[in-house]
């Protein structure tokens, strides 16, 4: 491996294979998509009570952009049941491409007074949770917004990914070890920065995304290379 610039030139470049190679599993091409039942209902407001094939009881609640551009959790209170969508991973690092982190901790503190330790969460990512999972997660957003403000600069677009290092070098062990690639907030982190800029939610662009998800990749491969860096 060469030294200096062109090292890293192509450590990231290498990086953006590597994230490849991990999102090559999802075939998309493969989905029957005839088979899959079209929208027939479009959402007005913030809760909408529903009927799906004769489930009775089911309440829609839509938390806005927070993991992407609009999430929402399906609520079914006689069987003590949520379907919370990708505003829950459970035993990998969630990503955030919306944010900010106090949206997504606000929403998940709604999930946790809205329920009980009697419920079962399905997660968009990972297995069926309870209430701890939940709050695990909490914490995991609370630890990104809590170390953003305290140790980075989010108005320096300069320093996001020195932001993003710091967050990753110092994630809690309990949260390191709950959730599986702790590397991917070295996404979360940016973005995060990058919603405080804007003062709220934001749309990263397909480009933007690419390079996020290289550094991500790069970061990978130089700890399999055991090049593992503190700081950029």
């Amino acid at each position: 491996v060469p030294d200096g610039k062109a090292r890293d030139v192509l450590l990231l470049v290498v990086g953006w294979g590597w994230m490849q190679s991990q999102l090559s599993g999802f075939r998309f091409g493969d989905v029957a998509v005839e088979k899959m039942k079209g929208v027939d209902k479009v959402f007005g407001s913030q809760v909408e009570r529903v009927k799906v094939d004769g489930i009775a009881d089911m309440e829609a609640r839509h938390y806005g952009a927070i993991h992407s551009k609009s999430d929402s959790m399906m609520f079914l209170p006689s069987e003590k049941v949520v379907y919370a969508g990708d505003l829950l991973f459970i035993g990998i690092a969630p990503v955030m491409w919306a944010g900010p982190a106090s949206k997504w901790s606000d929403a998940l503190l709604d999930l946790i007074k809205r329920t009980g330790d009697d419920w079962l969460f399905v997660p968009g990512h990972g297995p069926v949770t309870n209430l701890e999972g939940v709050k695990l997660v909490k914490s995991y957003f609370d630890y990104i917004h809590k170390a953003v403000t305290e140790h980075c600069t989010p108005s320096d677009e300069k320093q996001d990914l020195a932001c993003a290092y710091k967050l990753l070098n110092g994630l809690p062990k309990e949260l390191r070890d709950a959730f599986n690639e702790p590397q991917r907030i070295l996404i979360s982190s940016q973005v995060e920065c990058m919603s405080r800029r804007h003062g709220g939610s934001i749309s990263v662009e397909l480009t933007t995304k690419v390079k996020l998800l290289a550094a991500q990749g790069e970061y990978a491969v130089r700890e399999m290379m055991g090049m593992v860096k503190t700081a950029p």
